[in-house]
């Protein structure tokens, strides 16, 4: 992830900008990742 950004307003936003949608993908799908953790908890 290059960055993002969040706007809490009326309407809730958040942005992230990726390298490319490949690595958005890899990192969506590795086990290994920090993210899985609380994915698998919600």
């Amino acid at each position: 992830m290059l960055g993002f950004d969040q706007w809490l307003g009326r309407t809730t936003i958040l942005v992230s900008y990726w390298e490319s949608l490949d690595h958005l993908r890899r990192f969506a799908a590795d086990r290994a990742a920090p993210h899985l953790g609380p994915w698998v908890a919600s």
